[in-house]
């Protein structure tokens, strides 16, 4: 018999009532709704010149030439957008983006002997500066089907490894790069779902938009069917996190611990191709981790796993919930939290600024150069101290 403990999974997670929600994280103003002013002011040469001092820093990591400053002294800030579009066409701008992914992802290689030599831990970040330095549509960074490789190169990944005719149907941008699977694997896969809905959602569970899955679909083994997540008996602030982050752990479940795709048997057992050691664990005894133990209206010996639901949508593997998740506000709003943070010099997922709201507008075209050109020359970037 499989045995798990709910300890384990509120642990493992850290669910918890101090956990930020997933929109209108949008800081204090003194404006009232609906008053959010989309003009861009008259800035004289010197704002636009320091504005582009900071910019220049960001985006190509040096000081504007002499001749950018002149272009805003002749142009004003037609000249100051060109300057910083000049930015975006560079090898620096290219190199400033990959190093910002990096970060942000989390896949920095290894230094110890946990890395393995077969894994490319740049994948995740070489994508994010593929779509972007190519004018591409930013959702691919969760829906590609392809990887690149650090010469910006697209090709097939090595996810699905003598398995590519899956790709499309499995395949879902930077969360499947094995870079990303192996470095945010964990127990009940609850890393690779909590950094996931992190890094394009810009949040961390509960998910207050997505109701999930019901009490008596969320698995617990050791109970010997379902958990007891209602206020009687149970935690209701744990049921907030474990009724959207179960359903999307079992989705997970077709990666191994190295990254590489498989497909379940029908009976939800491992096959023979995955080796013990790379089949996702419970814990630190290495109990495999099954659909049952995450998801399960059964019993232990008799489990049913109901269909994976996001918002109320079935979603029968990762890219079935990426693609659900792009047409969600999160997905946006969190494009231009990032950029704007990032151009602002704040932490990642700090709350979107007020007068930054109508950049959600250029963000409709998921193009990550007209975002970051439109956060240049708002005043909270232009007039900032």
């Amino acid at each position: 018999m499989r045995l798990t403990v709910v300890l384990l999974l509120m642990l493992t997670t850290g669910c918890s009532g101090g956990f930020r929600a997933a929109v209108n994280d949008i800081a204090p103003s003194n404006e009232k709704p609906g008053e959010v002013k989309n003009e861009i002011p008259d800035y004289t040469a010197e704002q636009l010149k320091q504005a582009l001092r900071s910019a220049s820093q960001l985006l190509v990591n040096r000081v504007p030439a002499t001749e950018d400053l002149r272009e805003i002294d002749l142009n004003g800030i037609e000249g100051y957008k060109t300057v910083i579009q000049s930015y975006m066409q560079s090898t620096r701008f290219r190199n400033a983006m990959r190093d910002y992914h990096l970060d942000y992802f989390g896949t920095f290689p290894p230094t110890d002997d946990t890395r393995d030599p077969t894994i490319n831990y740049n994948e995740p970040a070489n994508l994010a500066t593929h779509i972007i330095v190519n004018d591409l549509d930013y959702r691919e960074i969760v829906l590609a089907d392809y990887c690149v490789n650090d010469n910006l190169v697209t090709g097939p990944c090595d996810t699905f490894q003598g398995n590519q005719g899956v790709a499309p149907q499995f395949a879902a941008g930077a969360m499947t790069t094995r870079a990303f699977l192996n470095k945010w694997n964990s127990a009940y896969n609850f890393k690779r779902v909590a950094k996931a809905f992190s890094a394009f959602a810009c949040s961390e569970y509960p998910d207050p938009l997505d109701v999930g899955m019901d009490v008596s679909e969320i698995s617990n083994v050791d109970k010997g069917s379902t958990n007891d997540f209602d206020a009687t008996t149970g935690s209701p602030v744990c049921y907030s996190c474990h009724r959207s982050m179960n359903a999307r752990a079992v989705t997970f479940l077709n990666f191994a611990r190295d990254g590489f795709f498989f497909q379940f048997q029908p009976n939800g057992e491992y096959p023979n191709s995955v080796p013990v050691e790379e089949r996702v664990v419970t814990d630190l005894n290495d109990v495999v981790a099954y659909p049952d133990m995450l998801l399960n209206t059964g019993t232990v010996d008799n489990p049913v796993v109901p269909m994976p639901r996001y918002k109320g949508k079935e979603i029968p593997s990762v890219r079935a919930y990426a693609e659900l998740l792009t047409e969600s506000s999160q997905f946006k709003e969190c494009l231009v939290r990032r950029f704007s943070n990032f151009m602002l010099g704040r932490p990642n997922l700090d709350p979107l600024l007020n007068g930054l709201k109508p950049v959600l507008e250029t963000a409709n075209g998921f193009n990550v150069k007209e975002v970051i050109l439109d956060i240049s020359t708002r005043p909270e970037f232009v007039l900032r101290d």
